[in-house]
C-alpha cells in the first residue's frame, strides 16, 4: 500500500517501518506445490520453514530458517554459511525476496490459523495439540494435575441473579431525578 508516490517518501515509510508491519512485508513464494495444495501464493516467513535459495551465491541451498532479522529484512538459511580466515563459520544474510518456502513449519497454532484463513477451502489443517508441544520442548513438569477439588473456593460466593441487579439500578436512578 503505497501512501505517496514520492521515492524520498516510500523509503522512509520502508526502513522505519514497525516490526508487525516488517513481518508482513517479509513474505516469500511458496513452492508451485505448496501453492496447489494451500491455494495462495505467498506467506510471511517463519523459523523453521524449509526453504530454498533461487537466487544468489547461494543458489540451491535448501535449509530451515535459523534466524529472522526483521530490522535488517534478512534471513539465516542453514547451510548459508560464510566461511572466516580463522576457520569459524558464520550464517549469510540473505534477503526474503531470493527464497521460496519448500516445506510450513505446522507446529505453531497461529501459523496454522493463517494458513487455514488463507487456503479459502483447499485444505484445512489439524491444530496442533498444546500438550504435544510442551512435552517436545521438555515442559511437561507444567501439565501436572491439579486438584481442583481442592482450588475451587466457588463454594464460597453467592450467585447473583441479573435482574435484580438491573431493577436495583433503576431504583436508584429514578429516587436522583
Amino acid at each position: 500500500m503505497t501512501y505517496s508516490t514520492k521515492p524520498k517518501k516510500q523509503r522512509k515509510r520502508h526502513f522505519n517501518a514497525p516490526l508487525h508491519t516488517r513481518h508482513k512485508k517479509m513474505a516469500t513464494l511458496l513452492d508451485r506445490s505448496l501453492r496447489e495444495k494451500y491455494g495462495f501464493r505467498n506467506i510471511p516467513i517463519n523459523v523453521n520453514d524449509t526453504v530454498k535459495i533461487v537466487r544468489g551465491q547461494y543458489k540451491g541451498i535448501t535449509g530451515r530458517i535459523l534466524r529472522i532479522n526483521r530490522t535488517k529484512y534478512k534471513v539465516h538459511v542453514e547451510g548459508a554459511v560464510r566461511n572466516k580466515v580463522d576457520g569459524s563459520q558464520l550464517p549469510y544474510p540473505i534477503s526474503p525476496s531470493n527464497i521460496i518456502i519448500t516445506k510450513l513449519n505446522e507446529k505453531d497454532r497461529k501459523r496454522v490459523e493463517v494458513i487455514n484463513r488463507k487456503s479459502k477451502g483447499h485444505i484445512v489443517l489439524d491444530m496442533p495439540e498444546l500438550e504435544e508441544e510442551l512435552f517436545e520442548d521438555g515442559l511437561d513438569d507444567e501439565l501436572d494435575e491439579v486438584d481442583l477439588e481442592e482450588e475451587s473456593d466457588l463454594d464460597d460466593f453467592e450467585l447473583i441473579d441479573e435482574d435484580d441487579e438491573i431493577d436495583e439500578i433503576d431504583e436508584i436512578v429514578s429516587e436522583e431525578e
